[in-house]
């Protein structure tokens, strides 16, 4: 029930209309404001209908540094290169795949962190999870991480198809052959061996 609520409020979002020179809302505000309001429901409906956390702290703390982390950079990130790019131009694309990178890399180092700290160092909360896979909650919001990233990315190139007055503009393509040779980057460690190096050691290449 509640994720029909949630669909339904981006629905509702998507649909308001403000006027004849915009239409409608944006992407970054409908689905960045979108996420606010959503927490904002989930917080006040959601616990009445889901079963008592075991541990409450440990659940108080993998939420807000997870979701509410993701949320706000995802905001943060897309708001600051969507105001970047009306003064710096569309070759601006070129750094985008870094800054999501950035974003990403930022927001499991924090869920990292509070893992460790909040599970991970604390036998009792351990205790309290033992019949239960923690590693899986780790995992999806991993993976809910990599989404918003992804989700910024697509977002912020269909904002620039939507605002493009040519159908021949190339410069639509600088983001997305940008994201190519980044992903390529990725793929062959270079970005694990560049933060070993920064952090001389400290953090070890997967390769």
């Amino acid at each position: 029930l509640l994720p029909s609520l949630y669909f339904l409020l981006y629905v509702a979002f998507v649909s308001v209309y403000v006027g004849e020179e915009h239409e409608h809302l944006g992407f970054i505000f409908i689905y960045g404001v979108g996420h606010l309001v959503i927490i904002f429901v989930a917080e006040n409906l959601g616990p009445p209908n889901y079963p008592p956390p075991l541990n409450p702290r440990y659940s108080q703390k993998m939420g807000p540094a997870t979701l509410g982390v993701a949320v706000m950079g995802f905001f943060a990130v897309t708001t600051a290169y969507s105001v970047a790019k009306r003064f710096v131009g569309p070759w601006l694309g070129t750094l985008m795949p870094a800054m999501l990178g950035a974003y990403e890399i930022g927001c499991l180092l924090i869920l990292e962190r509070t893992f460790v700290r909040e599970f991970v160092q604390e036998k009792s909360v351990r205790r309290a999870y033992h019949h239960s896979n923690q590693g899986i909650v780790v995992s999806a919001q991993i993976c809910m991480v990599h989404g918003m990233a992804e989700g910024a990315r697509l977002m912020l190139i269909l904002a620039d198809i939507s605002q493009s007055t040519s159908d021949s503009d190339s410069t639509l393509l600088v983001p997305i052959v940008s994201g190519v040779v980044w992903n390529v980057i990725v793929r062959c460690g270079a970005v694990d061996r560049l933060l070993a190096i920064i952090t001389r050691g400290r953090r070890t290449p997967t390769w």
